[in-house]
């Protein structure tokens, strides 16, 4: 066959090749969903996003749907690329990138296919008519990329998925010779190119064949050189022969042609040095795209489910999480919609049942992204500068990826059409006070976060005749009601004001308040009118006064080092209202632990455990303590911290000057913290000790200062212990005992305890007990001389005499005794002397293993 001949025969084989479409229709028996929407807000007035959800016993999913008005002159889709190229990075990283004035990302979904090695992306890429990665093509109906399809923008702004036909040929010696395909296996009639994102160093085709390395091309075929109807040159630099088993290496610069078995001695006359001219172009209505992205397979075509993909695929048939893109029938509208799977939230799909669900949507036509751990989607919130995640990554954080596609609008006037501001305080102003206003925050049409407007830029303004703004401040000057008004640009708000010449109702809080000595404690004066709405009042309205130690002009008592009763007088315009106040008093128990059932544990990169004390395990006070086991090895990096829970937390009566804590130390080192509650919901750290000293063996009572700036009441929900330094986390135990709020230092009890104490020594302790004359070796029983656990159960022990028999040696039977476990020796006066004489007195020691 002449190479003319061959050559038309195989043009006419291009064309329908690439025309054959493998497409399925899903089963009859396919699953369908009834997804609900549970969320739904317009990251644009020409974008609206919903999250749809299903829950129905057997069958959870979670989907998040995207639909974008590309008719509207500023909206539009851009393909998203990392820089550089090609590169990995998230999606986030990627719509953060690019978004800017003029060009808002509002929304965004992962995009196709790629090597995590070359960080190329699978399938063809283009971008203004030029070739950013050519792709591979698969031969087998069970691939994603069987049939060559894409998504994609053309000039005018239309949204286009659907098959793709690229037309490519090579001349040689005025001999012009059509490709087949791309980055893909080999038939043993067609003419392949490999190109350097084929995502593999060589072609890895069989030995029969005749392959052709081109380099030093003017134009790489890869990369945004090359625009659609370009012709390259470059030349031959090394062939593969027929036979030969070495594959041939794709080069940066340059490509590979690789010729079929029945086709191969056509071709043997391309030798090195021999000049080649590539040409390649694609199909209308492709050629005037603003960029495609090919991916697969094709999910609704014109209206119906239509896979080009073999629907017995494991592709198709396991339930994954998926993403799509797809459009309406005339390309006016484009849906991204992702399903989440994997994550413990949702199922995912089959890619069959997404087809259904993206038809039941009104897709006209859909094809297939990215999906499992790829799977995203985002969208701008109101009033957020960028779009937020939206879905449950099944990796649980973002994976990064080589491609994405975004909603954007390109509005080149980004002019103020909407404004919220906010008063710091709420309420009806007296005569003479004054609030702030800020700006929460200005948007343009297009609701984009116009984030360089402040305050100071606003135009404020009072209606009403009620007062005037000072800057960004209220005066009250008139009873009334008006408004506050900002304008900025074509933005207008205006806020309702309440401005009234007389208070109706007051009152101090908090009353019947028991402080410590020596403490402080904000009191509020509360003003009302007759319906109880809150009054604001002018600064330095209310005149303070106190005869239980001093008070402040913003209403903060410093109670007396004495103990005292009295009250804290609030007065203004000449009436008064006072709170009583107990200065000291006796000490409340908080928490005796006597019930370790009141108590649970939580931890946060530790484990832990608390329960009472039992048998001799050390008690300060009561009937018990609590014993408090923690394990700081076996988390995580990071701040190691293991918390004694109470249930429902512990109210704290008043304000003390401090709390107090028998705490049986490990001689560990670590941070021992509580955290206390106010009344408006601060959460406050206290400590206990400072960081890394608890330093000491045995019981020590603590004490903890409470924060001045609090509002009442007080509870403390957790006591714990934490531990910053990698190197210092250990495990051990500590007790608990008396938990106390003290009002009045100098009533502190702490010298009354008689509290017992416990050596600690290693778990491989011999004791030795020395007696002043020779023993009785038959008296050393189990009877007489043993050790015990803390609840009195005999633990096996090695007894053993010396040669002079005043030297009794006791060990653990196995060599070790538990770890962080109480004992306790004990020498009975059953014990004889060689000469028949008992012991005195019988004689126990306790102690502590670590």
């Amino acid at each position: 066959m002449s190479n003319q001949k061959r050559n038309i025969k195989k043009a006419l084989a291009s064309v329908f090749a690439f025309g054959m479409i493998f497409t399925g229709v899903a089963p009859a028996n396919a699953a369908t969903y009834d997804l609900k929407t549970i969320d739904s807000f317009q990251p644009a007035p020409s974008v609206t996003y919903k999250q749809q959800k299903q829950n129905s016993g057997s069958i959870d999913q979670m989907a998040n749907v995207m639909e974008i008005d590309v008719s509207d002159q500023y909206t539009t889709v851009q393909l998203g690329l990392p820089t550089p190229y090609p590169s990995l990075d998230t999606l986030t990283n990627q719509t953060q990138a690019v978004s800017g004035e003029g060009n808002r990302v509002v929304g965004g979904i992962n995009g196709s296919f790629f090597h995590f090695l070359t960080k190329n992306p699978a399938y063809f890429v283009s971008k203004d008519q030029r070739i950013i990665n050519m792709g591979a093509i698969s031969q087998k109906s069970n691939d994603f990329m069987y049939t060559p399809a894409a998504f994609g923008m053309n000039e005018n702004g239309d949204a286009m998925t659907g098959t793709y036909e690229l037309e490519m040929e090579f001349e040689h010696d005025r001999e012009t010779t059509v490709v087949d395909s791309m980055n893909t296996s080999r038939g043993s009639d067609e003419v392949i190119v490999y190109t350097s994102s084929y995502g593999q160093e060589f072609t890895k085709t069989n030995p029969y064949g005749y392959e052709v390395v081109v380099t030093g091309v003017d134009q790489p075929l890869d990369g945004g050189e090359v625009e659609f109807g370009d012709t390259i040159e470059g030349t031959v630099s090394a062939v593969r022969s027929y036979g030969n088993r070495d594959w041939a290496e794709i080069p940066d610069d340059g490509f590979v042609l690789s010729f079929g078995r029945e086709i191969a001695s056509d071709y043997t006359d391309l030798r090195p040095g021999d000049n080649i001219e590539f040409s390649i172009d694609i199909n209308d209505p492709w050629d005037d795209s603003e960029f495609m992205l090919a991916s697969g397979p094709l999910l609704v075509q014109n209206g119906q489910v239509d896979l080009s993909i073999d629907l017995t695929s494991p592709k198709v048939t396991l339930p994954q999480p998926h993403t799509a893109v797809g459009t309406n029938a005339d390309g006016s509208k484009v849906y991204f919609v992702t399903v989440d799977g994997r994550s413990g939230i949702a199922d995912g799909m089959r890619l069959d049942d997404f087809a259904r669900y993206l038809q039941s949507l009104g897709v006209y036509n859909a094809i297939n992204l990215d999906g499992g751990g790829s799977t995203e989607m985002v969208a701008r919130k109101k009033a957020y500068i960028y779009p937020s995640i939206m879905n449950n990554p099944s990796d649980g954080v973002e994976r990064s990826i080589s491609t994405s596609l975004m909603a954007v609008i390109e509005n080149p006037d980004e002019r103020a059409a909407d404004i919220s501001f906010y008063k710091d305080q709420q309420g009806l102003l007296l005569e003479g006070a004054s609030i702030n206003v800020g700006v929460s925050y200005v948007l343009d049409e297009y609701f984009t976060y116009l984030e360089d407007v402040d305050a100071s830029d606003i135009d404020w303004s009072v209606e009403g005749n009620v007062g005037r703004m000072d800057g960004t401040t209220f005066v009250a000057e008139q009873a009334g009601t008006g408004h506050i008004v900002a304008t900025y640009e074509d933005a207008v708000e205006k806020k309702e004001v309440t401005v009234v010449d007389e208070i109706d109702n007051f009152s101090v809080s908090p009353n019947n308040l028991q402080i410590g000595t020596s403490t402080q404690q904000t009191f509020n004066f509360e003003a009302k009118d007759a319906q109880g709405n809150a009054i604001i009042l002018p600064e330095n309205a209310v005149e303070w006064s106190t005869d239980v130690g001093a008070i402040d002009a913003d209403g903060t008592l410093t109670s007396s080092s004495q103990a005292s009763t009295g009250s804290v007088t609030a007065t203004i315009n000449g009436q008064s209202v006072s709170a009583d106040v107990q200065v000291g008093g006796e000490t409340v128990v908080l928490s005796d632990f006597d019930n370790a059932d009141l108590w649970s544990v939580q931890e946060a990169r530790a484990w832990g455990q608390v329960r009472a004390a039992q048998g001799f395990e050390p008690i300060a006070e009561g009937s018990s303590s609590l014993r408090f086991d923690y394990n700081f090895r076996v988390g995580e990096s990071g701040t190691a911290a293991t918390y004694a829970v109470p249930r429902g937390g512990i109210d704290i009566p008043g304000k003390p000057n401090h709390l107090g804590l028998w705490v049986y130390g490990d001689d560990a080192d670590h941070w021992l913290r509580a955290r206390i509650v106010d009344g408006a919901g601060q959460k406050y750290a206290i400590n206990f000790t400072e960081e890394d000293q608890l330093n000491w063996k045995g019981w020590k009572y603590v004490e903890a200062d409470l924060p001045s700036s609090t509002t009442l009441p007080l509870e403390l929900d957790q006591i714990y212990l934490a531990e910053t330094t990698e190197s210092e986390k250990d495990k051990n135990v500590l007790f608990f005992d008396q938990l106390k709020a003290f009002y009045d230092d100098s009533t502190d009890d702490v010298e009354a305890m008689n509290l017992p104490e416990y050596n600690i020594h290693p778990t491989n302790k011999t004791w030795e007990v020395t007696f002043n004359t020779r023993m009785d070796e038959d008296t050393f029983t189990s009877e007489n001389i043993y050790v015990t656990n803390h609840l009195g159960n005999k633990v096996p022990v090695n007894i053993e005499l010396d040669a002079t028999k005043r030297i009794a040696s006791i060990s653990a039977k196995d060599g070790n005794f538990l770890k962080d476990h109480l004992f306790e020796l004990v020498v009975t006066d059953d014990l004889e002397s060689a000469y028949g004489l008992k012991l005195k007195e019988s004689r126990t020691m306790r102690f502590m293993t670590r």
